[in-house]
């Protein structure tokens, strides 16, 4: 079989070419389409509160670290994501993107009431 690649250089392209035709894992279901959408939504509405109440509350610097914080763990699910889409990770990562987002969620929401709670 190595001689035969060495010869043969576009042995195995055909496979490769038909595999990057058609799609990733499969099809993708309206349910799936609509839970990504929601979080990404809702992630990016919590980060850009944060964000913003961080900077216009600059009383107290924890909270532009904590807001920083948090856009560095996005920065990290950005990365995942981006593998995820050009088929570096399997399918079962998508769970660990979905619990991700939901954390940042989750410390945003935090984060908001910690700054709120100090007026």
């Amino acid at each position: 079989m190595d001689y035969y690649q060495t010869t043969n250089p576009s042995y195995g392209m055909a496979e490769a070419s038909m595999a990057s035709e058609g799609i990733l894992f499969g099809e993708i279901r309206r349910r799936d389409k609509v839970v990504v959408f929601s979080l990404t939504g809702l992630t990016l509405l919590m980060l850009s509160a944060c964000f913003v109440y961080g900077m216009v509350q600059p009383k107290r610097l924890i909270n532009l670290f904590f807001t920083l914080c948090i856009c560095m763990m996005s920065i990290s699910e950005l990365v995942i994501i981006f593998w995820y889409r050009r088929g570096e990770l399997d399918p079962k990562f998508r769970y660990l993107i979905c619990y991700n987002a939901i954390c940042i969620i989750a410390l945003c929401t935090c984060c908001l009431i910690f700054a709120a709670s100090e007026n």
